[in-house]
């Protein structure tokens, strides 16, 4: 018997990373929100892709595993289209998103950075594993009326239409997916990229959600605080959500927010999102906001079993793993000892 199809079989059945070796499952399961492959997000070398799925000391180098897997997201076109049709017009074109996967799959992209960077932290820390991949869905906006991409046109004249644009761009990434040959990398599902469902979108995430389970594939939502149909987002066809508390970016926004917030993941059976930018360590007014995420986290202990996602603003993490700020460093360790998957080694490599 082949002992990595094996591994990728059991790997398929739960929220676990197992690692390449055959080694017992790594919990609880970390994610990372990457805006790669778009306008306003860094371009992700190989060492950014290690900063985000290893814990690494002052010289950048790996000192334990971080992170499960990463989230692919992207929100506009490096010419200012918008994949997020919610901030209005001009709306990315099916030739968008085609340019969008290149960017992802061609040699030496993202995909392949990010494999590269997996086997790095793998030799690093003499374990090897494979990286959890979850990959941005099309969002077919109805009011574009129509788009052609990979080589059919759909005309949205109803939600039907919208559902099987969105189930062929799910089966070409999978497709394209499974003929890169990643050595590190496994894709675990896609993320649908609207944070609210109501509509007409409460058929199209549905229909969405059976061609990603047909595939053998998980299906993932990271819905706003106050979003439309987060109480019925198993409903929609959801595997796994993570609720997001939007209160590090509004300063009127009072700590108390966490609480409701982990307070309503836990009634709804959802993750949580931990949220931060580059104003953790650059704005005095946010320093303390994302210590508070980590003092709510460590008091929920069933939400970190449950699986936690950050938001780290493209690129936030990376530059705050690369800070000499003695200030910064400390909030450095304190994030990685609540996030990191190896709690154990995580806390004893800050003392």
């Amino acid at each position: 018997m082949r002992i990595l199809p094996l591994l990728l079989a059991l790997n398929s059945l739960g929220p676990w990373a197992i690692s390449a070796q055959g080694t017992s499952p790594v919990r609880p399961p970390r994610w990372i929100l990457s805006y790669a492959g778009g306008a306003g997000s860094l371009q992700y070398s190989v060492d950014d892709f290690v900063r985000l799925i290893a814990a690494v000391d002052s010289t950048g180098r790996p000192k334990t595993w971080l992170s499960t897997g990463i989230v692919f997201a992207v929100l506009k076109t490096r010419s200012g289209n918008h994949f997020a049709t919610w901030a209005g017009t001009p709306f990315a074109s099916g030739a968008d998103w085609e340019a969008y996967a290149s960017e992802m799959f061609k040699p030496g992209g993202v995909l392949q950075r990010l494999d590269s960077a997996t086997a790095l932290v793998g030799g690093a820390l003499g374990e090897s594993r494979l990286l959890q991949v979850v990959m941005v869905t099309l969002y077919p906006e109805a009011k574009a009326e129509s788009i052609s991409v990979f080589g059919s046109t759909y005309r949205f004249t109803n939600s039907e239409a919208q559902a099987r644009a969105s189930a062929a761009y799910v089966d070409t990434i999978a497709a394209r997916f499974d003929s890169s040959h990643f050595a590190n990398l496994q894709l675990r599902g896609f993320y649908w990229l609207h944070e609210e469902i109501h509509g007409q979108e409460e058929q199209v995430v549905p229909a969405v959600a059976k061609a990603v389970h047909a595939k053998g594939k998980q299906f993932f939502w990271v819905p706003f605080y106050t979003g439309w149909g987060v109480e019925s987002w198993k409903q929609w066809g959801f595997d796994e959500a993570w609720l997001q508390p939007n209160y590090f970016f509004n300063l009127k926004v009072a700590e108390s927010r966490l609480d409701s917030s982990v307070d309503r993941a836990r009634r709804l059976g959802m993750g949580i999102e931990l949220e931060f930018d580059g104003r953790a360590y650059s704005n005095p007014s946010y320093y303390d906001r994302l210590d508070a995420y980590l003092r709510v986290l460590g008091q929920a202990p069933d939400l970190q079993s449950r699986g936690v996602l950050v938001y780290e603003g493209g690129g936030g993490l990376v530059s705050l793993s690369r800070s000499r700020v003695k200030r910064d460093q400390g909030l450095y360790q304190r994030f990685v000892a609540a996030f990191a998957t190896d709690h154990e080694h995580a806390r004893s490599s800050e003392k």
